[in-house]
């Protein structure tokens, strides 16, 4: 959670360094998971199977790609995501609250800190301050802050009235309440507008399924919003929060589409094409295509890369998943069980749920490592509250002998997708500076980050090219000469 403030280590860039790390985790916690109680899985068959069948379409699709290494390393970063979730439901509810909320306050106010550094220096030795230089504190892109900013905004309210008794004090409560000011600026000073429309959605949500018990969220984050405005004019140098973000080279009320129609029309012509198996796990980073390694749009990227059967698979599981964990936090929050301090982490918890989700329609929010490590941390989180608050759930239950076999099953797949990710990520990351020197002008003349900063795989097809033009429209394959 600290990893936002903390720079990167060696020649790896920001990304680079973050990705080595989100495999690391990966790798650990896939290799807790064969130690862990994963049993309950055997509890719901149909979501058991749907998750199995996701992974196997998964699999046979990395088998035909033609970049076969990286498909099978998406697919290993798949599993050892769900691996990871269930690794961390195991925590005891009520010390990964309070772990979790400790290092999401402290991650918030060390990053605004280091934000107030940069522009105090700068303004302290007459500089100008770019404007993107702000934000870019170990993110290489506005749009990956905002992703970030996607799961930590809406926890930051819970923070102030859950932490530990000693530290609940009206100095930490005005201390996170003005980092998640500024953070707000920081947003509008992005031009983020994935972010922000997302979490006035998510609001909309809270509001209709927690009603009164939303309000303190609500005000906390209309009142953030509003100071933060005012921090952006003031010490950013913005002329209104409006008419801020210019290094997205638009604004926040904009309506362009930010390049995503093309990309989006494009997806559509490789579904029609590919519609059972897709074109392979992270194939499209192998396209000769000018635009961007990933379509921006969670449900189109697994749709091209994965199928339309995984995809459906794969949506219907988060959907059945995403009621029951709404009316699930509905009755904690409605009913008399749960502490208060439960009820305001189940509001902040499902808006941060609900934020990410809907910005992932239309970014990279499962591209990114440090979102992918929020999601794997607070969706493990969210399993964990549901499991503990459960009527009757035992822990010592033990499913029929058809659940343990499964069980196993899946354990004896994670150990060596744990070991091929550690040890592909290693080999690649040797490659980096040819990666790095090759790939951004062979595929782009610029670098499109997915798996690495420099994130196009086409320097992998050897003699073929599949090329793909901005409008939609494929293009035959082809070889190197023809290519030159």
């Amino acid at each position: 959670m600290f990893l936002p403030w903390l720079p990167a280590i060696g020649h790896f860039s920001v990304f680079d360094d973050r990705r080595l790390f989100l495999v690391f985790l990966l790798v650990m916690t896939g290799f807790s998971y064969l130690g862990s109680r994963a049993t309950h899985l055997a509890r719901s068959p149909i979501s058991w199977a749907a998750v199995v069948l996701f992974l196997l379409l998964g699999l046979i699709s990395s088998v035909q790609s033609p970049v076969f290494g990286y498909a099978v390393l998406e697919w290993a970063t798949f599993l050892l995501v769900f691996a990871s979730v269930w690794v961390m439901s195991e925590v005891p509810a009520s010390a990964f609250r309070s772990g979790l909320l400790v290092a999401v306050s402290l991650s918030a106010v060390l990053y605004v800190l280091m934000t107030l550094l940069r522009v105090f220096f700068a303004h302290l030795q007459a500089q100008p301050l770019p404007l993107d230089s702000a934000l870019l504190n170990n993110f290489i892109n506005l749009r990956y802050f905002n992703q970030w900013l996607s799961w930590l905004l809406p926890l930051l309210p819970a923070a102030s009235y859950l932490l530990v008794p000693r530290c609940r004090t009206a100095f930490w409560r005005v201390a996170l309440f003005l980092a998640l000011a500024f953070l707000w600026g920081l947003l509008f000073h992005s031009g983020g507008r994935g972010t922000l429309f997302a979490i006035i959605g998510a609001a909309i949500v809270l509001l209709v399924v927690f009603g009164r018990s939303s309000h303190l969220w609500l005000t906390w984050q209309l009142a953030a919003a509003l100071v933060g405005s005012g921090l952006a004019v003031w010490i950013l140098g913005a002329t209104w929060p409006w008419e801020i973000g210019g290094g997205a080279q638009t604004n926040v009320w904009s309506i362009n589409d930010a390049g995503r129609l093309p990309l989006w029309r494009a997806s559509f012509v490789l579904i029609t094409d590919h519609p059972w198996l897709g074109i392979g796990p992270m194939q499209y980073a192998a396209l000769q295509f000018d635009a961007p390694a990933h379509p921006h749009s969670f449900p189109l990227q697994i749709a091209v890369e994965w199928g339309v059967p995984a995809a459906l698979l794969l949506l219907s599981l988060l959907a059945w998943m995403g009621v029951s964990w709404g009316l699930f936090a509905r009755s904690r929050v409605k009913g008399e069980k749960a502490s208060t301090r439960e009820k305001i982490f189940l509001v902040g918890l499902t808006g941060s749920l609900l934020t990410a989700g809907a910005h992932s329609l239309v970014s990279g929010v499962i591209v990114t490592p440090m979102s992918l490590v929020m999601l794997v941390v607070l969706v493990g989180a969210a399993v964990g509250q549901y499991r503990a608050g459960q009527d009757g759930f035992d822990e010592k239950w033990r499913p029929p002998v058809a659940g343990r076999v499964a069980d196993l099953s899946v354990r004896a797949v994670v150990l060596p997708a744990a070991l091929y990710a550690g040890a592909f990520t290693l080999i690649e990351a040797g490659n980096h500076q040819y990666n790095w020197d090759v790939g951004g002008d062979a595929a782009w003349g610029s670098y499109a980050p997915r798996f690495w900063h420099q994130g196009k795989l086409v320097h992998h097809l050897d003699e073929q090219w599949l090329f793909f033009s901005i409008d939609g429209q494929p293009l035959p394959m082809v070889d190197e000469s023809t290519r030159q």
